[in-house]
This record gives structure tokens, sequence and C-alpha cells, in this order.
């Protein structure tokens, strides 16, 4: 992943604009092997184990992925609406 966000310049800013944060670093236990760190901008969290035990009975399958945090999500601001509502009278 290294070796293919050096060689394209635009995924960086694409990745950024699906609000997603790249960033690069190395763990002293990997031999400063470069690790790239994909970031959402969206807060995510784990339920209770009761409710993951749940769910992981009720559809069957051994897994549970995380539930995104609504609130923290209304929170998110849109650059790109924010530029469009700016052009518009009275949308400021």
């Amino acid at each position: 992943m290294q070796a293919l966000i050096a060689r394209s310049s635009g995924l960086s800013s694409i990745l950024s604009e699906l609000r997603y944060d790249v960033t690069s670093l190395t763990h002293p236990g990997l031999s400063s092997l470069p690790l790239v760190v994909l970031q959402s901008h969206i807060s995510t969290f784990l339920p209770p184990e009761s409710v993951i035990a749940a769910a992981t009975e009720l559809s069957g399958i051994d897994a549970f992925i995380e539930l995104i945090d609504v609130e923290a999500m209304r929170q998110i601001s849109d650059p790109f609406k924010l530029r469009i509502s700016q052009l518009i009278p009275g949308q400021t």
C-alpha cells in the first residue's frame, strides 16, 4: 500500500475526498516496516457484549462489525456542501 500511494499521487486525494485520513507509520516490533493506516472520519463503537452475543446468535455468523455513532456522523462537516451553499444566496 505504501508503494501504491507513493506512485499514485491522486490516490491520497481521492481517499481524502471519501473522508479517510491516510497516514504512514512504523512499528518497532516490525523492524521499522512502514504501515499505512486508513482511518474513517465516522466514529464507530462496539455495543455491550450481550448485544454482540444476541446479534451473532440471530445472524448465525460468528463475527460482529462495529456500529456507527450516528450523533458523531451528524457532526461531520461536508466541505463540498458548504461550498455549494455559499454560492446560493440565503443558504449560508
